[in-house]
């Protein structure tokens, strides 16, 4: 038997060895005279599913600095609609706090009838948030469902 042939039987068990592949048992196709040598490889392992969207967690994302400093965030960038300075209200954002931290599917929940552009504006204070903690799952990072209401006060 040629060295070549050994080597490639033998490769597999050498990747067991290292930790790396299931095992030996990988299936070797025959070899025959020479012609069409060829090594049969299992398919590969299969990609861990999708992580669900949590609405709860053992431990819920946080803004950075907890929920006041995201009131104070808020004041800091507000800007009051022109067309809406009689009225108030408050408006629901959804969205979700991913592993890193990040926002996605930002929208509106419930908007202020009465004044679209607040639901407009509640959107651009919510983008301008810095990345949050996310949510941890028997201590790893998982995506999480949240709502907050972001309100308008004249003072």
């Amino acid at each position: 038997m040629p060295l070549h042939r050994v080597i490639l039987i033998l490769f597999p068990c050498l990747l067991a060895i290292d930790g790396r592949a299931q095992g030996c048992t990988l299936p070797v196709t025959e070899l025959r005279n020479g012609q069409n040598d060829t090594l049969a490889m299992p398919p590969p392992p299969p990609a861990p599913p999708p992580v669900d969207t949590l609405q709860f967690a053992e431990e819920m994302p946080q803004f950075p600095g907890g929920v006041e400093a995201m009131m104070v965030h808020f004041r800091s960038v507000v800007r009051y609609p022109s067309e809406c300075l009689e009225v108030e209200g408050a408006v629901y954002l959804g969205f979700v706090v991913d592993v890193d931290g990040s926002l996605k599917g930002l929208k509106v929940l419930r908007g202020i009838a009465a004044c679209p552009a607040m639901d407009a504006e509640a959107m651009r204070i919510a983008r301008t948030m810095a990345a949050w903690t996310p949510g941890r799952q028997n201590g790893k990072p998982v995506p999480v469902r949240m709502a907050i209401p972001v309100r308008f006060r004249r003072t």
